[in-house]
């Protein structure tokens, strides 16, 4: 599911140089370990921050805070890269060497990643102080400090902008896990130096209505149990489906949770029965068209058994990709019930 998310920052060396990172909505500071540069009026002398990515590879580089969730788990403050790694933190993609900071002298823009599960990744400028020492000059975007489908949750890569600023492909949601890879919206937005502060430039500043993104809703009759011919137990209910979004996509799948001896589906040309005798696992996975925006659909799904079921059947609605991964819903709330079973 897809959740709030805090950001929180480290504090490095008294000799930073406070650089403000773009966010939607505003700038955000950080601290950024850095040493004093060539005095004003000497470009020609300022530090040479080309720094190739073998050196960096192996180099003990200063790493913002991560977001608060990843803190257990991501380094911060000065970390020992070796191969490109630090536990979970790793170099990402090639290097980009350009003129950020317009001191004559060219910076080198990289991405850095932590994967505890999820993904969170930083957009880092490095460069050289006067005795040769690699240093954080600051951070120009980063993901995880916000609410998916608002806020900056997703980046995929890096390129030149004009006159020494960076262009960031960046997007709206973090897919995870059994999440689909396809949800988040790419924007490119460019960010650099101005007044001596790293910030957003140019771009759109907001993400708009992602079409990924639905708001799917369950409602169910009461199950009616009765006894079968023969002996045994079946269990009927009807299940009401709505698409209360703005957008239609994928898939609509629907998981069904029951307790005990529930373990069939009849009929179901769209569903694979997996019973397993675990309440907390599903017993039925259906797959149905796409619901249209502000429709409905409805099904009358069956069980049988072998002893007369008790407890709720559990209803979960989403939509899917092709594979069973997830897109996002705009309020999860309404996409569980729990059906009790008749008496």
């Amino acid at each position: 599911m897809f959740a709030f998310r805090s950001y929180g920052l480290v504090a490095l060396p008294a000799t930073a140089l406070m650089v403000a990172l773009g966010v939607a909505g505003g700038t955000e500071s950080v601290a950024a370990g850095t040493a004093p540069r060539a005095a004003s009026g000497a470009e020609a002398s300022a530090p040479d921050g080309l720094i190739p990515l073998a050196t960096l590879r192996e180099a003990t580089l200063t790493i913002p805070a991560w977001p608060v969730e990843d803190a257990e788990f991501c380094a911060s403050g000065p970390v020992k890269f070796s191969k490109g790694k630090a536990d979970l933190v790793r170099l990402v993609g090639a290097v980009l060497h350009t003129d950020i900071d317009h001191d004559g002298a060219k910076e080198t823009v990289v991405q850095v990643s932590c994967n505890p599960q999820w993904e969170d990744r930083q957009v880092l400028v490095f460069d050289r102080n006067a005795s040769g020492k690699i240093i954080t000059l600051g951070r120009l975007a980063h993901t995880g400090a916000g609410v998916e489908g608002r806020d900056i949750m997703k980046i995929w890569s890096i390129k030149p902008g004009e006159a020494g600023d960076v262009q960031v492909d960046v997007g709206d949601y973090r897919p995870c896990c059994t999440q689909a890879q396809d949800s988040p919206q790419h924007q490119w937005r460019t960010f650099g130096m101005r007044e001596g502060k790293f910030r957003q430039t140019d771009g759109p500043t907001a993400f708009g209505p992602n079409p990924k993104v639905t708001d799917l809703a369950v409602t169910a009759g009461r199950p009616q149990v009765t006894p079968k011919p023969g002996g045994g137990w079946t269990t009927t209910v009807t299940v009401d489906i709505h698409n209360r979004g703005r957008f239609a996509v994928g898939h609509t799948g629907l998981l069904v949770m029951g307790t005990g001896t529930l373990v069939g589906a009849n009929g179901w040309e769209q569903c694979e029965n997996k019973p397993t005798g675990d309440p907390d696992e599903a017993t039925a996975r259906c797959v149905f068209p796409a619901v249209a925006p502000g429709a409905s659909m409805r099904h009358t799904l069956g069980f049988t058994s072998a002893g007369k079921p008790t407890g709720t059947l559990s209803l979960w609605v989403e939509s899917v990709n092709t594979n069973g991964h997830q897109y996002p819903d705009s309020d999860v709330e309404d996409n569980n019930i729990e059906a009790p079973l008749a008496a």
